[in-house]
């Protein structure tokens, strides 16, 4: 039998239906353009937010860090019954645990010092700067149980933001923010 045109046997492979391509298109250049230029004003507009929002998280990072520090200098004064502190090198923009020797009553360095300012120190948080109301390096000592029998108020700040670690004469340590008007 001999197949004739029409049937499928004739055609080597089955026939597949037209690319629907008619009626579809893509973006213009110049819809493009616009999608660009409307992507680029927002991108403009949310850049001064986020840049004060990296600023308030350096100074609450910074600020946290300080707590840390003062919290384990009182641990450390209860757990060896001796007196630690934390020595506050205004000038330097930066700080250090001491412990006091009971025998001597010499203060000596315990540990290394946090430099805020400081490429590359763990401490480190561009644009921060510590003071303190008193001019001058200031110290804060915890007693073998835990007080602190001065308390202080160190101010870790930037342009637009302030938080204070307070250390209260019970020992406990708090952070405050303070708000810019």
């Amino acid at each position: 039998m001999m197949s004739t045109p029409d049937t499928p046997r004739s055609r080597p492979f089955p026939r597949r239906p037209a690319p629907a391509t008619e009626g579809v298109r893509g973006f213009s250049f110049v819809e493009l353009l616009t999608v660009l230029i409307v992507l680029a004003v927002l991108a403009a507009l949310a850049a001064p937010s986020v840049s004060l929002w990296l600023e308030d998280y350096r100074v609450r990072a910074a600020s946290r860090q300080l707590m840390s520090d003062l919290e384990l200098a009182r641990m450390m004064a209860v757990t060896q019954n001796t007196q630690y502190g934390i020595f506050f090198n205004q000038a330097g923009n930066q700080y250090w645990m001491q412990s006091q020797n009971p025998v001597t009553l010499v203060w000596s360095q315990a540990g290394y010092a946090r430099q805020i300012s400081v490429v590359g120190n763990p401490a480190y948080e561009p644009g921060v700067i510590l003071s303190f109301t008193a001019q001058g390096n200031q110290t804060i000592a915890f007693s073998p149980t835990g007080v602190a029998p001065n308390g202080i108020t160190a101010m870790l700040g930037s342009t637009n933001y302030q938080r204070n670690v307070i250390v209260a004469t019970t020992g406990r340590v708090t952070i405050a923010q303070v708000r810019q008007p």
